[in-house]
């Protein structure tokens, strides 16, 4: 099967692909910190909002949901990897593979906040804005 399968005319984005990794805060909890896909750091995809039976089938998961996306069936994208596209930032809730592997289905939960994302010779970074309209920046390297 060739990357060329799922038809890459109907890959109309670009998506800066991350993957959490959960350290000890040292008081009980743990701490968050994206660093760049190790074989995916950009993928070509293709997004929209979820449809009616789209909803049905990941509440059944107690998942909540909001965009379904298309991927090439090479990358290696999983639960929990972080997208960053249209100056937004969507956790993967699944990825879902057909019997006949010519692409990947990906279940996506958007998380507000995010308002650019911005590339650098390092790797890129993140600029959010909380509820109060406080200003972080979290750059992510390679």
């Amino acid at each position: 099967m060739t990357d060329a399968a799922i038809g890459d005319h109907l890959l109309n984005k670009t998506a800066t692909v991350t993957t959490p990794k959960w350290e000890p805060d040292g008081q009980g909890g743990d701490l968050e910190t994206l660093m760049i896909h190790p074989t995916d750091p950009t993928i070509a995809i293709r997004y929209y909002a979820a449809s009616a039976r789209d909803l049905i089938v990941a509440a059944r998961d107690d998942e909540q949901i909001q965009y379904i996306a298309y991927i090439r069936p090479t990358a290696k994208i999983v639960r929990d990897d972080r997208l960053f596209m249209d100056d937004k930032r969507f956790d993967v809730v699944a990825a879902l593979k057909p019997s006949k592997a010519h692409h990947i289905k990906l279940q996506l939960a958007e998380v507000h906040g995010v308002y650019l994302v911005a590339q650098t010779k390092a790797g890129f970074t993140i600029h959010t804005k909380d509820d109060d309209g406080n200003l972080t920046a979290l750059e992510v390297k390679n």
